[in-house]
């Protein structure tokens, strides 16, 4: 980056700047420095990128150094960028692109910050003779008044500051990041982060939708649908999601639409690059329903052990013509189907007038709902029915976790004092050693052999015996904050462990390998690939079995020769994987459900991916509220009064599920990795090309 005023030449601070003036200077020349670097490094001289000169208009918006016009790597096939119109789009939207850099949340206080500047607004009110001579409901309005001109005062002073103030953004970290100009380590002003951040913006939703003009259009678009919750979402969701909520309360007088908020966010993916199915939240197409009853199951370890418990499926299945799973591209066709059929009928249809196979997707949905509802109760009843008469395993276990989380804080400072413990420890020994070998040596004399130096005798340093000692006092105050939380833990869920522990038996006979043996997940997987390749193009695996990182997984396992042939030789190897695999999976869930309080308690009561353990058991991850109707008491001549529209309780379960299926959203809870929370909206997915990945770098194809 660098700063030129408009006739491009560069622009010296002022000799009368303040200190604070110098630094923000030696900042702005240290990013220059920096991008210098990144532009010879990376561009040769017939790249068509090239620095420019940001636009009139983009001076008018605010977005320039106070020593010049920001100067950015944006010019693209010699075209230049224009981003003034990001200025159009809607307050949340353009905060969003901000974000990190963003001066207007910057100025907006939070509610710390605001009970801060009430206290101290009320204690120069308790100064003010005028006040004190008020009556009372007239203080309570001075004092409002006062809280109000306060909190704008802040604001105002927050706002002057703010885009000077340099920021240090997390988007620049991970592993999908990518940006047209890296952010230093030291970070940059606001107005500088905010320049790069809009650019970022542009180029990569350029490539979503091909042209500014189209982007521009679609992200002007977004707001709040009129919908319980008002959720932010794209002009052509708005409308299928307004037709759904008067739908389902059509359909089921007395209750009303489920509600949220989680729909539109960038979530920092403009600094990233990601495929179509990752935008859908970017662009305002997915919404999010009760995220702690319904979580995302990402964890394969975990559905692993909710179908071993329960026998049933962690998400809802669908069956084809052929009575095997469907597949999602053939659901959301349907899905896509379903939703002209509803929109042809302005959502007066019923099931029976829709096309044979919308009509046995919806049929299926009641099955495939109770199955996994099922499951998800199922994890809970399996404690019961395994306890004891008389004790309630879940208050247990709830007690345990309430007492674990107020223990965690110091469990994870002497898990944290252990390991520095260890650091010291091992370079103790290493030092000890030596010093050890240097003596055997000199005792010895010269041309003769020294005593060997054993690892017991350096242990027996003073040294080491100190921090041996050290360790061992951690270790024991661990165990005292541990213990019995763990004890609880493996009595409750001894009837998953025993489980667990049977099918790491199991798996361990058919790979033919010991219960304690350890092996690589990772590896397992990539090379369960590599023969599922070959055995498809048929060819040979015996450059795989002859690895030497494969040696000991495929032991046994003979090559191909002229007695066998080499797809007997790839399923014999694809069924050993398997079992290594399952082995491996098995082997970590009997660890974490035996010793690891984390995954059985969780870091904190609840959580949107992955539950705990105690979450699966007291929530579940499907939620299925009752279709409750008020009935007349008995003795009295009429109902209840009815309540108002806003009175209703909003509900999530099957028919809400249906419905917005019947108007075009896919539910992640027909996903392989359940994400009953969330919904797709079918119809504005699938002109984007799913086979791409945009990045602010531009569209290439996926890995």
């Amino acid at each position: 980056m660098k700063y030129a005023n408009a006739t491009g030449a560069s622009k010296s601070k002022p000799a009368t700047a303040s200190s604070a003036d110098t630094a923000t200077a030696r900042r702005s020349q240290d990013l220059a420095e920096g991008y210098d670097a990144q532009v010879a490094a990376r561009s040769p001289a017939n790249d068509p990128r090239r620095l420019i000169n940001i636009s009139d208009a983009a001076q008018r918006d605010g977005c320039i150094s106070p020593y010049g016009q920001f100067v950015v790597d944006l010019d693209f096939q010699n075209t230049r960028r224009d981003i003034s119109w990001i200025e159009r789009l809607p307050g949340k939207v353009r905060e969003d692109i901000d974000r990190e850099y963003s001066v207007e949340k910057a100025a907006r206080p939070s509610k710390r910050q605001k009970a801060v500047i009430k206290e101290r607004a009320n204690a120069a009110l308790k100064k003010d003779p005028e006040f004190k001579a008020l009556g009372r409901k007239a203080r309570r309005a001075a004092r409002k008044k006062a809280h109000k001109e306060a909190i704008k005062a802040w604001s105002t002073k927050r706002a002057e500051k703010a885009p000077l103030e340099v920021v240090v953004p997390k988007s620049q970290k991970g592993k999908d990041k990518e940006t047209l100009v890296t952010i230093p380590d030291s970070g940059v002003t606001r107005l500088e982060g905010r320049q790069v951040a809009r650019h970022n913006f542009a180029a990569m939703m350029t490539g979503v939708f091909g042209t500014p003009e189209k982007v521009e259009a679609h992200f002007s678009g977004i707001g709040p649908a009129n919908v319980p919750g008002k959720p932010w979402v794209a002009a052509a969701v708005a409308k299928d999601l307004e037709r759904a909520s008067a739908m389902f309360e059509s359909r089921y007088p007395g209750h009303r639409f489920a509600s949220t908020s989680v729909a539109f966010s960038l979530r920092n993916r403009h600094h990233q690059v990601h495929s179509a199915g990752m935008l859908g939240h970017v662009l305002g197409l997915s919404l999010d329903y009760q995220a702690y009853d319904n979580p995302h199951m990402k964890d394969a370890e975990e559905r692993k052990l909710i179908e071993l418990v329960t026998g049933g499926p962690s998400h809802l299945t669908f069956t084809g013509k052929k009575g095997e799973e469907m597949r999602s591209g053939t659901r959301r066709k349907l899905i896509a189907g379903l939703r002209n059929e509803t929109a042809a009928a302005q959502g007066a249809i019923v099931n029976e007038e829709r096309d044979p196979a919308g009509r046995a997707l919806m049929q299926q949905l009641d099955g495939a709902y109770s199955r996994m509802m099922a499951t998800s109760r199922g994890m809970r009843q399996s404690l019961i029915d395994y306890a004891e008469p008389g004790t309630d395993p879940i208050a247990e276990l709830q007690e345990a976790g309430a007492e674990y989380w107020q223990r965690r804080g110091t469990i994870r400072s002497v898990r944290k004092q252990i390991r520095k413990v260890d650091s010291k420890l091992g370079s103790a020994r290493n030092r000890s050693r030596r010093s050890l070998e240097r003596k055997a040596k000199r005792a010895a004399g010269k041309g003769k052999a020294p005593e060997p130096v054993t690892d017991a005798m350096v242990d027996a340093t003073e040294s080491v015996q100190k921090l041996i000692a050290q360790k061992a006092g951690l270790k024991a105050t661990l165990d005292k904050l541990t213990l019995d939380l763990t004890e609880i833990a493996q009595r409750i869920l001894a009837p998953w462990i025993n489980k667990v522990s049977s099918k790491v038996h199991r798996h361990a006979l058919e790979a033919g390998v010991d219960m304690d043996s350890k092996w690589d997940l990772k590896h397992i997987s990539r090379t369960y690939k590599q023969v599922r390749y070959a055995r498809k193009k048929r060819r040979s695996i015996n450059r795989v079995l002859s690895n030497k990182r494969n040696v000991a997984m495929f032991e046994g396992i003979a090559p191909a020769d002229a007695s066998r042939s080499s797809q007997m030789v790839a399923e014999e190897a694809l069924a050993r994987l398997n079992a290594l695999a399952n082995l491996t999976i098995f082997q970590s869930l009997e660890g974490k459900l035996s010793g690891d309080l984390d995954y059985v308690f969780g870091a904190k009561a609840k959580t949107v991916n992955n539950p705990s353990m105690l979450q699966l058991v007291t929530r579940g991850f499907l939620r299925d509220d009752a279709m409750e109707i008020e009935e007349t008491p008995e003795g009295e001549s009429e109902a209840p009064a009815k309540k108002g529209k806003d009175e209703l309780k909003p509900v999530f379960n099957r028919e809400f599920v249906g419905v917005m299926m019947e108007n075009g959203f896919d539910t992640g809870a027909a996903w392989s990795t359940a994400d009953s929370m969330h919904f797709d909206h079918v119809p504005s997915f699938s002109v984007f090309d799913r086979t791409a990945k945009y990045g602010p770098e531009g569209v290439r194809d996926k890995d």
